[in-house]
């Protein structure tokens, strides 16, 4: 026998039964003394070669010239690759605490496995090329259960709540979470976890500002994160993630589910057959179900930590908003963008609507990067810059826009420091703006250019509707060829028209997308060809 003397201690996520379907096994060499005497180069070629001599194994090799030597080595009759490092008992403690907060903390192993499986899909796992590993994952997924899993859970068993707890974990760590100020720290192996300024830590192993910073709660010299610099990518496919479950939940709300949606997303058919024969793949298709029984339920959001410190670590949950898929928040917007003037609107006047919509009562930088990735991406959205402004019949001004090319994506913040807000204006496609209004394309529009203009006006009032006086205001027409022109739009049931008296008589007009909305006229009496609203004189 090679070594008698030695032990083999499996670590890591064969040790926790948290392994994907291709999962690596971890074992340790461990000599029965303090002198840590397999440690050394020769020891460790003289075991790869034992190795490969034995048949058992293949593609054993030796890596010896890094900081932590290892011999990598494939199972011949279970295809498992297996890591053999020596004399390490950092893995075991880890491992320990792991199946304690597995034992601890419900949803902990499902959540996990899920964001493993998620992480693995998208090459962004492996720390040997700055991706994030099992145990860092595990480290953000228990602070965040711990810090936030009651708030989110609340009366509800934590099982029923898998997706709305997924959806949550991807945003408070999405784009918005301050990773560069940032650092994870725990209060002792069993202790509280919490963010503070990582400026005030020190690490034996370094600490890079652009880098993920989580102290190890086994040695708090030992930064988690060091060697995970794909921060960027990592932060995105967060965003990402939680941009696609939402929309996708939100597009099966009302229908029945033909597909996996987070099967979808996790890529399930690139998984190798081998998930059949793992334990943990129960496990995991287990999760697979909560997240679509339970992610298609109303979810509170909660806005991303726009700074953390040590005195105040723990971002406001918000519990009125109404929470709109990015493609309802979209479709919401190049709408209202239809029946706006003309000149379209400002960016803060688009985060005014968008916070109205959502009743919310600030819109985070994360919800407004969202919206404006997907808003830049449908091609009913423009994005113009004011040229010139030039003065057309009975004074009125008109705006010239130039119109930006979407070729390659421009974020909304560089926009506005490159050619100021007060210059920029967002406004809806001329041919989607005619099939909002008129149901037909722009060519195909036969309205004429002045009553379209007067339909824009009055689809501009919406439910309120706007009266004939105010139409020669809005639009500066000639009062004589009103009557004519609105006949024509209501000829074509593009509008409704209402005789309304108030000390004189007129019409009220209502796009006929706002008819069942037109309300705040107490008495309706039918004339003929049209209804009079009846309002009562004021004193």
């Amino acid at each position: 026998m090679l070594w008698p003397d030695a032990e083999a201690r499996c670590f890591g996520s064969f040790a926790t039964a948290l392994f994907l379907p291709e999962s690596d096994m971890d074992v340790c060499i461990l000599s029965a003394t303090t002198n840590h005497r397999y440690k050394n180069s020769e020891k460790i070629t003289e075991l790869a070669n034992h190795l490969q001599s034995c048949g058992l194994y293949y593609d054993v090799v030796a890596v010896i010239e890094t900081r932590v030597p290892i011999i990598k080595l494939g199972d011949k009759e279970s295809g498992i690759s297996i890591d053999i490092s020596f004399e390490r008992t950092d893995g075991l403690r880890s491992a320990r605490l792991i199946v304690s907060w597995v034992d601890s903390t419900p949803v902990f192993r499902e959540l996990l496995l899920v964001l493993k499986m998620f992480l693995y899909s998208r090459n962004l796992h492996n720390v040997r090329y700055g991706g994030l590993g099992g145990y860092s994952t595990a480290c953000l997924v228990y602070a965040f259960l711990k810090m936030h899993g009651e708030s989110i859970v609340k009366d509800k068993k934590p099982a029923e709540c898998l997706g709305k707890l997924l959806l949550e974990f991807f945003k408070f760590y999405g784009p918005g979470f301050p990773y560069l100020e940032t650092a994870l720290v725990f209060d002792g192996p069993v202790g509280i976890p919490s963010f503070i300024d990582k400026a005030s830590l020190t690490f034996t192993n370094g600490m890079e500002l652009n880098r993920l910073t989580i102290q190890d709660p086994n040695d708090f010299t030992n930064n988690l994160g060091a060697s995970s610099y794909n921060l960027m990518p990592l932060m995105s496919s967060f965003g990402i993630a939680y941009e696609f479950l939402v929309n996708r939940c939100y597009q099966q709300r009302n229908r029945n589910r033909t597909s996996s949606i987070i099967g979808s997303l996790l890529r399930r058919e690139d998984i190798s057959e081998r998930q059949s024969e793992r334990d943990s793949c129960d496990i995991a298709n287990d999760a697979y179900e909560w997240l679509i029984n339970h992610s298609l339920e109303r979810i509170t959001l909660f806005q991303s930590p726009k700074s953390i410190t040590s005195s105040n670590i723990v971002p406001q949950f918000s519990h009125k908003m109404v929470l709109l898929a990015p493609d309802e928040i979209v479709k919401s917007v190049i709408e209202h963008l239809c029946v706006t003037s003309d000149d379209g609107l400002t960016f803060s006047q688009l985060w005014s609507f968008i916070r109205q919509e959502t009743h919310q009562e600030t819109i985070d930088e994360f919800t407004k990067k969202l919206t404006w990735r997907w808003l830049y991406e449908n091609p009913d959205f423009l994005i113009c810059r004011i040229n010139s402004v030039k003065t057309a019949r009975k004074g009125k001004k008109v705006t010239i826009f130039d119109t930006f090319n979407k070729v390659v994506f421009v974020d909304y913040s560089e926009l506005i420091a490159q050619h100021g807000e007060d210059k920029l204006r967002l406004k809806a496609d001329p041919n989607k703006q005619s099939i909002f209004l008129t149901g037909c394309n722009l060519d195909d529009n036969k309205l004429g250019a002045l009553p379209y203009e007067l339909l824009k006006a009055i689809a501009k009032s919406r439910e309120k509707g706007i009266t004939s006086p105010e139409l020669i205001k809005t639009t500066g027409q000639d009062m004589r060829s009103l009557t004519a022109r609105l006949q024509t739009l209501e000829s074509a049931g593009l509008i409704k028209k209402f005789v309304y008296i108030k000390k004189v008589r007129t019409f009220i007009s209502v796009h006929t997308k706002y008819l069942s909305d037109f309300k705040g006229f107490p008495v309706f009496q039918d004339v003929g060809t049209a209804d009079v609203l009846l309002v009562l004189q004021e004193s």
